[in-house]
């Protein structure tokens, strides 16, 4: 694993717009950076694979132990969800995508930072966008991308009918997802609406949109616990299909790393986890439950003490043992491996100044051979 400095494309921006990928900048700071790129082997990509897809299925029987047990107290999940998630579970509905965040340096095994399990966002940069860039660059290689078309064949697996999109802001992060997410399900063969959450309205028997057409299938770019907060408190009464399910509240909490590494105590693939600082000896990284952007963390080391201001600041806190992403002249790498339809089906990376992955961390492409 390298980092190599490139010369970006002449006209890259008109590129990735071409895309629809317009949030490339963001106040004269570079969102999407060519002047640099990640060069892999084929065994670190098929590592990171194998990584990925190990996670996933550990995750999934965490999910099953969880609901099996009931155990939602210990992630602070409220009451009035737990029928919810046991629903979703037990009916074995399907998710669409999610990210992991891994650490890996290609010398010691991929370990597992957290799951953006419910909102996951840069989808279109990794899939479309880095693809035109190794295409264009000139750079001979290949990618671990197959998202595109796992996307389009996940949707046929998924539903049958109109899906609603929805989120709660006007963010252009968010939209140009949700814009992505829409192609590929209309070359799936399936049509679909857009309305923010704030026009979804319930009828005394089914959520409708503004033009009171019955909502069947509802895909959110909202975390749950903010959905659950609005009118979707009587999801348990209607049909309405919501993606990603409701059980998908046990992987975005970040409480669920310790539940992890209890279930599966010295993997390879997993950092130990608590939630009491003393069970930790040495440095930790203090992350809230519920929490986005690396907001409200804190690292604590030897050589690091950071903490990120944000919003996430009133509830409870996950302990976790540091493992210091790897450096490249003072670029911190992090690698966000896909899950699509239940497999790793490709990465991106993302760069900071400091250990602390953020909300402006920069994008690099990457290519391996």
């Amino acid at each position: 694993m390298d980092r190599l400095l490139i010369k970006p494309r002449e006209n890259w921006k008109a590129q990735v717009e071409s895309l629809g990928f317009f949030n490339h900048t963001n106040k004269d700071k570079i969102f999407w950076n060519e002047h640099a790129c990640y060069r892999f082997t084929q065994k670190e990509i098929e590592e990171i694979e194998k990584s990925s897809n190990e996670i996933e299925s550990l995750c999934m029987e965490l999910v099953d132990q969880v609901v099996r047990e009931g155990c939602y107290d210990k992630l602070k999940i409220p009451e009035a969800a737990w029928p919810i998630i046991e629903d979703s579970w037990n009916r074995k509905e399907k998710a669409l995508h999610g990210r992991l965040d891994l650490c890996y340096d290609g010398i010691h095994p991929p370990k597992l930072f957290e799951y953006n399990a419910d909102t996951p966002l840069c989808m279109l940069e990794t899939s479309l966008v880095q693809q035109q860039w190794l295409e264009q660059i000139g750079i001979p290689g290949s990618q671990l991308n197959n998202i595109h078309n796992r996307l389009v064949a996940g949707w046929s697996k998924l539903v049958n009918g109109q899906v609603h999109f929805t989120c709660r802001d006007k963010v252009p992060s968010l939209l140009e997802s949700i814009h992505y997410l829409r192609d590929t399900l209309s070359e799936a063969g399936i049509v679909s609406k857009l309305l923010f959450i704030d026009k979804v309205r319930w009828n005394g028997k089914n959520y409708i949109d503004q033009e009171d057409e019955i909502i069947e299938t509802l895909f959110k770019l909202s975390p749950w616990e903010w959905m659950l907060e609005e009118v979707f408190n009587r999801l348990h009464q209607s049909q309405t299909r919501v993606i990603e399910p409701a059980w998908k509240m046990i992987l975005s909490n970040k409480g669920f790393l310790v539940l992890l590494w209890e279930l599966f105590p010295g993997h390879p693939n997993l950092l130990p986890a608590y939630f009491e600082l003393t069970a930790l000896n040495g440095n930790y990284v203090k992350k809230p439950f519920l929490s986005r952007y690396g907001e409200n963390v804190s690292l604590v080391s030897t050589n690091h003490n950071i903490s990120v201001s944000g919003q996430y600041d009133k509830g409870d806190y996950v302990y976790q043992k540091v493992h210091l992403l790897p450096n490249f002249d003072g670029n911190f790498a992090l690698i966000g491996s896909w899950i699509i339809d239940g497999r790793a089906s490709g990465i991106l990376i993302r760069e900071d100044d400091t250990p602390i992955t953020q909300s402006h961390s920069r994008i690099v492409p990457y290519f391996y051979n």
